[in-house]
């Protein structure tokens, strides 16, 4: 089952805080059933609660994904993080992509082969099961050789990509 965001990050912080759903619940001032739907991934919070449970997690000694998020936003790199559908969750203005959009739709019609050739050897690699520490993807760029670097980020349980491109 391919969760959500959401629905790891409300599980990993009741874990963390070692309490049940009913006791989260009461803190956020809502009812357990509403938990219960997160964690499933039936629902997912609204922006205000969104805020209220990524401060519990850093609280709680969790990195949230808007940390890593604005780290990659204000990079002066050409930098993506990107989940395992290759949908970009966050990008340096350098990079030209945005956000919430698949990194296939924005990529250019000639550079697409390269780009879903890269993302089979992640899997063969078993990247997005923690498998593989780094992935270097050498590719042409026109007379240029291009190195693409890809670090896996794992944040509240999910694997992402952390995509640098070289040269």
């Amino acid at each position: 089952m391919n969760r959500s965001y959401w629905s790891l990050l409300t599980q990993q912080i009741r874990q963390t805080l070692s309490c049940s759903q009913e006791k989260l619940a009461s803190q956020l001032g809502i009812d357990q059933g509403t938990v219960s739907r997160w964690e499933r991934g039936v629902t997912e919070p609204v922006y205000p609660m969104r805020e209220v449970l990524m401060l519990m997690a850093r609280d709680a000694g969790l990195t949230p994904m808007e940390d890593i998020a604005q780290f990659v936003r204000a990079s002066p790199f050409l930098i993506v993080l990107t989940d395992r559908n290759l949908r970009v969750v966050a990008a340096s203005v350098s990079s030209g992509f945005r956000e919430n959009v698949c990194c296939v739709e924005q990529t250019p019609e000639h550079e697409r082969g390269q780009l879903l050739d890269f993302g089979d050897r992640l899997e063969q690699a078993g990247f997005w099961d923690g498998d593989c520490s780094r992935l270097d993807y050498r590719f042409r760029d026109g007379d240029a050789e291009r190195v693409a670097v890809a670090t896996p980020v794992r944040i509240n349980g999910m694997v992402y990509a952390l995509v640098q491109k070289h040269g």
